[in-house]
C-alpha cells in the first residue's frame, strides 16, 4: 500500500470506503474535454479549495516521449497539445494532483489501515486518478456504422452530419453486413471509402473554418505521402481510406491459386 491514498476510478485500492470518483473524457485533433465527479470525499474537496490540490490531466503520446500535466481550478476543463508532437497512441488520464506540503486529514478513509489522524502529502502525488482513456483512430472518429433493417443484403448508405461544426459520417448497413461489420474489412473499408469520397464537400471557407477531424485526415494522408482532396486531379477516395486504415488480405489466402 502506498504511504498516499488514493481515490481510484477502478475502484482497486482500498482507501476510501465510501467515496467515489469519475471521469469523462472526449478525444479530438488537438484537444480533449474531461470532466471529474468526485463525491463523498470533502476532504479532497477541502484539499481542492485550499489551493492545496488541483483538478489535473496527463496526456501521453508513449511513442513520441509525450508527457504532458494541465491543470485546472474547476472539474470540468479542456487539455490541448500540438498534434505535430504526438502519435496516434495517444491516452489521457484525469485526476486530482497535490501542488502543495499539507496534511491530509484520514477522517473519510478506511481506518483499518489510515489510523493516524492525517497523512503527509507531498507536491505531485496523485489522490486521485481515473481511468487512462486512449484516443481512437480518426477513422474511428470520422465514421459509425449502424443498422438500417430497410436495407436490402448488400446495401449500404453513408450520411454526413455536420453538427457545430463537428463533422463525422454514418454507414447504415443492411441486416447482412451490419452483422458481419466488426470481422469484416471489406465492409469497413467499403463504408470509409464513401466516407472519403464526400469530405471535398464539408471543407468550409478556410483551414480555420474547417471540422477539426478533416484537418487530422489531412494531416494523416500527407504523412503517409497520400494526395489529399486539395490535389483535385489525384485525389482518390480509396486510396485516402486505405491510407487510414490499410486493407489486408486474409493470410491464409494464396495469389497462385
Amino acid at each position: 500500500m502506498s504511504d498516499i491514498p488514493v481515490l481510484d476510478e477502478l475502484e482497486t485500492r482500498l482507501d476510501w470506503p465510501r467515496a467515489s470518483f469519475r471521469t469523462a473524457v472526449t478525444i479530438g485533433p488537438g484537444e480533449a474535454s474531461v470532466e471529474c465527479r468526485l463525491d463523498q470525499a470533502s476532504v479532497l474537496q477541502k484539499a481542492v479549495e485550499a489551493g492545496d490540490a488541483t483538478w489535473a490531466a496527463e496526456v501521453r503520446a508513449p511513442k513520441a516521449l509525450y508527457s504532458r500535466l494541465s491543470t485546472s481550478p474547476t472539474p470540468s476543463f479542456s487539455v490541448r497539445w500540438d498534434e505535430q508532437d504526438v502519435t496516434r497512441e495517444l491516452f489521457i488520464t484525469a485526476g486530482i494532483v497535490a501542488v502543495n506540503d499539507f496534511r491530509l486529514p484520514t477522517s473519510e478513509l478506511l481506518k483499518g489501515i489510515w489510523r493516524e489522524p492525517d497523512v503527509q502529502v507531498s507536491p505531485g502525488s496523485w489522490l486521485a486518478l481515473g481511468k487512462r482513456r486512449a484516443r481512437e483512430s480518426v477513422s474511428a472518429s470520422l465514421l459509425t456504422l449502424r443498422l438500417d433493417p430497410l436495407l436490402a443484403d448488400g446495401q449500404m448508405r453513408v450520411v454526413a452530419s455536420d453538427r457545430d461544426g463537428a463533422l463525422s459520417f454514418t454507414a447504415y448497413l443492411s441486416a447482412d453486413l451490419y452483422k458481419r461489420r466488426r470481422t469484416s474489412r471489406d465492409v469497413q473499408i467499403a463504408a470509409l471509402i464513401a466516407a472519403c469520397a464526400q469530405l471535398p464537400e464539408h471543407l468550409g471557407d478556410s483551414e480555420e473554418t474547417a471540422p477539426a477531424v478533416l484537418l487530422a485526415v489531412k494531416r494523416l494522408l500527407q504523412d503517409a505521402g497520400v494526395p489529399t482532396w486539395e490535389d483535385e486531379d489525384d485525389w482518390n477516395p480509396a486510396l485516402a481510406a486505405t491510407a487510414l486504415e490499410p486493407f489486408r488480405a486474409e493470410e491464409d489466402e494464396d495469389d497462385d491459386e
